[in-house]
């Protein structure tokens, strides 16, 4: 199953997200409102509203209702994003090094550009005093970096500096950035290339413990 843009289940939640990203995917931004999220949600602008009002105060959650769809979407999407980008890490038994995603395919493409541009949302968000979105982000950043971390140690024998888990997250980054490009003249960066960059890295990362644990002469 999709793990970007394909409905991951009944739940309010979920579908509250495929219908956001869906308008993110197709018409960006701008389109992103309450009334064309309920539309795509089969219902009315105040039954979603309603809703969302309603799971508000249940939480005993304080927010705009457009600010908390943007937190439900910016939670339910980053767990997505960070099941796909953590799929590679681990080792599958034949020792190679962590795998760090590289968007290659169209869907992956889309994804990728929705990932960040929730990031741009939640911080517009923030400027209005809603900080929902935002930690909702963090969470995922957060299980990216754990899990990131925790698989680089695993192979490389050795406890990482948070500079270097930084390092190689910022990195990934730029290469997501870099591969996705949305329009033209701005052309994505070949797979293969990305896939090299972030390679690269991980072998940097080996090489450079072993002049650390390497005896002086």
């Amino acid at each position: 199953m999709s793990l970007f843009l394909e409905p991951q289940s009944l739940a309010f939640t979920d579908e509250l997200t495929d219908a956001a990203v869906r308008l993110l995917a197709t018409t960006g931004v701008p389109r992103l409102s309450l009334g064309l999220v309920a539309a795509g949600m089969g219902m009315s602008r105040q039954g979603l509203t309603q809703r969302l009002k309603t799971e508000l105060e249940a939480a005993r959650h304080e927010s705009a209702p457009a600010a908390y769809l943007h937190e439900i979407v910016a939670g339910r999407f980053g767990t997505r994003f960070c099941a796909w980008s953590t799929d590679g890490l681990f080792d599958d038994g034949t020792g190679r090094p962590p795998r760090l995603a590289v968007p290659v395919t169209e869907e992956e493409r889309t994804g990728t550009r929705i990932w960040h541009t929730l990031r741009e949302i939640a911080r517009a968000d923030r400027a209005d005093g809603e900080t929902g979105p935002a930690r909702a982000l963090a969470m995922t950043n957060h299980g990216l970096r754990r899990e990131t971390r925790t698989a680089l140690e695993r192979w490389s024998g050795r406890r990482l500096s948070l500079a270097e888990v930084c390092a190689i997250l910022a990195l990934v980054d730029g290469v997501h950035i870099a591969a996705s490009a949305p329009i033209a003249p701005i052309a994505p960066i070949a797979p293969a290339i990305a896939r090299k960059i972030l390679d690269d890295a991980i072998l940097a990362l080996a090489a450079r413990a072993a002049g650390d644990s390497a005896p002086a002469a």
